[in-house]
């Protein structure tokens, strides 16, 4: 039901962009023991810490429901340019992120 185009800002106009955002910005849990969704506080664009790490419980019931084995996804910056937490492989292309966090990059 999102209107596209759709700008991507940081400043959301509306309550399409806010949702669009809220999307963008859920990561996964950082380990693997995480069952439960928790606050994404690392990427918290809007300033009103909504935005979630999505759990392992719900990761690994979307999949099963959608028949996958495998998610690979980007957008979340690594130090590495790549995690691997068993069934979501992360893949971040951009070095030295901000120029400020010395990050590698990595493509697949």
């Amino acid at each position: 039901m999102i209107p596209r185009p759709l700008e991507i800002s940081h400043d959301p106009k509306s309550l399409y962009t806010k949702i669009a955002l809220e999307l963008l910005w859920s990561d996964p849990v950082q380990y693997l023991d995480e069952q439960e969704n928790s606050l994404n506080t690392d990427h918290e664009p809007l300033g009103n810490y909504k935005i979630q790490r999505i759990g392992f419980q719900r990761i690994n019931k979307f999949m099963n429901e959608n028949a996958i084995s495998l998610i690979i996804r980007s957008n979340e910056p690594l130090m590495d340019g790549v995690d691997n937490m068993s069934s979501i492989i992360s893949v971040f292309s951009n070095t030295d992120y901000c120029g400020v966090t010395s990050n590698n990059a990595s493509i697949l």
